[in-house]
């Protein structure tokens, strides 16, 4: 029948290019023409019944005939309803997970010292059960001024670092804070901003490393308070020049973002050399490709 001609309905619900609208509307269009159909068939029987003058044994037949068939297209209309709306809620689900739109990485043209590495993402709260009480232990750890740089360094983990470390400086001025690092690196603008607020502080930073401080990390790493600086035994250090991706452009301004990175450069230089102790031209050597350290190399350099 005509109705049959419509199975390909199948395929179209499959199709990742129809829009929900689309698929909505072909569900309605089958829907009715099943239940039409439907109506169609059981009117046939109902004039079959009442206009026919044939012996018993063939109005009977006329009857069941006209019930399988009403029954029939009701349970087809049924089935395509139901198939039609779980088709429908799974393209409306396709189509909101394709239009979620990715955290905003802030100036595409910031420099990093590590161009390869994804946005943090916020920490879900841990929480454990002690006397019966349910303890946060973020909270706790914070109560014990202590901080945990932990993931890449981004605009989010700045902002939730700078304000632990000025919430503890308002809460005791002076009294020293513990810095944890754990971290790849990220972008520079981030990590400076946390390195002002260290600096900025009355509050001595003690910095521990534990795992990695690469990049943007180390620079972190090393301005902590001179003599509480530490790598544990099986930690790494890493350091290296900045880097930024260059987006297609017009060559004037890949030779302005050419020089700002440039500046970035001497910028860093600058800060690691006061800390560390060494000469800059030591550390543009040292930085000029990735530098990987032990606990006791990272000693010798003065990051520790």
């Amino acid at each position: 029948c005509s109705f049959c001609s419509e199975m390909s309905l199948w395929h179209c619900l499959h199709s990742k290019f129809l829009q929900p609208s689309t698929v909505a509307s072909v569900i309605r269009k089958n829907v009715l023409r099943a239940t039409t159909i439907g109506y169609i068939a059981g009117a046939r029987r109902s004039a079959a019944q009442s206009s026919t003058k044939l012996v018993l044994n063939q109005r009977t037949d006329y009857k069941e005939s006209g019930n399988r068939s009403y029954s029939a297209f009701l349970i087809c209309g049924a089935y395509f309803a139901w198939f039609g709306t779980s088709a429908f809620n799974q393209a409306k689900a396709l189509e909101k997970l394709e239009s979620e739109e990715d955290d905003d990485l802030g100036d595409p043209f910031d420099s990093t010292l590590n161009t390869t590495l994804p946005p943090s993402e916020p920490p879900k709260p841990q929480a454990v059960i002690v006397q019966n009480k349910v303890v946060n232990l973020e909270q706790e750890m914070l109560k014990r001024r202590k901080v945990f740089v932990v993931g890449a360094i981004d605009d989010k983990l700045a902002k939730a670092t700078c304000i632990q470390i000025l919430f503890l400086e308002a809460e005791a001025p002076g009294v020293p804070i513990d810095m944890y690092i754990n971290s790849p690196g990220g972008k520079v603008a981030a990590g400076l901003a946390i390195y002002d607020v260290m600096q900025m502080v009355t509050a001595p930073i003690h910095t521990v490393c534990h795992g990695r401080a690469y990049s943007m990390a180390a620079v972190l790493l090393a301005a902590g308070h001179p003599g509480r600086r530490v790598c544990l035994p099986n930690s790494k250090v890493m350091v290296h020049q900045p880097s930024v991706a260059y987006p297609r452009m017009a060559a004037t301004d890949i030779q302005i973002h050419a020089r700002e990175t440039e500046r970035t450069k001497d910028q860093l230089a600058a800060l690691i050399a006061r800390h560390c102790g060494q000469p800059e031209a030591r550390v543009r050597e040292v930085c000029e490709r990735d530098r990987y350290m032990g606990p006791q190399e990272a000693l010798e350099f003065g990051l520790i």
